[in-house]
């Protein structure tokens, strides 16, 4: 495919992450095998839906939800700086979900997302029962993951498992609107929704 000013096509490349040290192997490796012709990420994080049996009024729900995003600025922080070091856009996504591959998957088709990159399990002895009856999202992403998405399992820097795509995805003819710079825009690309999908 010809790149032809700022109408080439991007990849888009997304790590699903959490509090493990996998997640921040699998951006390291990101970073050195995907990123190269295309240095834009975007770092997905599933917090669980909490259910709280006792209501909640106004005023603790907007500190619960200072609370969550200051949490959340201090959980993306270490990203933060791995990625302004690299020279990398970053962007963050948090979903709400208790189903963590679900939510990931659904992100997946409804963006898009040509390469997904996850950290393993540190669970790395798995009982017939607990392999079989519940197993973590690596594995179930692994067999739910659409066709045109290829997946990366990154267990202490090394990809453990690659199940590439079966067929090719669509490719954006521009990156999300989020990570255009500002030199797209001053060569005559636009951030207006027309021009993005």
């Amino acid at each position: 495919m010809e790149e032809n000013g700022p109408f080439r096509a991007f990849t888009q490349t997304a790590v699903a992450v959490d509090r493990d040290k996998n997640s921040m192997h699998a951006v390291k490796w990101a970073a050195d095998h995907l990123l190269i012709s295309s240095p834009a990420v975007i770092l997905i994080h599933v917090r669980g839906r909490g259910s709280s049996s006792n209501p909640v009024t106004d005023t603790s729900s907007e500190l619960g939800r200072e609370h969550q995003d200051s949490e959340m600025t201090e959980f993306f922080l270490p990203y933060r700086g791995f990625c302004a070091r690299r020279g990398i856009q970053l962007r963050e996504v948090v979903l709400e979900d208790n189903d963590v591959s679900k939510v990931i998957i659904e992100y997946i088709n409804a963006n898009h997302i040509n390469n997904i990159v996850v950290g393993a399990s540190n669970k790395l002895v798995f009982t017939f029962a607990r392999k079989f009856r519940n197993p973590d999202v690596s594995e179930r992403l692994l067999k739910s993951v659409p066709d045109f998405c290829t997946l990366y399992v990154i267990a202490k820097g090394k990809p453990m498992t690659i199940r590439s795509a079966k067929s090719p995805g669509l490719v954006n003819a521009m990156p999300p609107r989020q990570l255009l710079s500002s030199q797209q825009l001053a060569e005559g690309g636009s951030d207006t929704d027309e021009q993005v999908r």
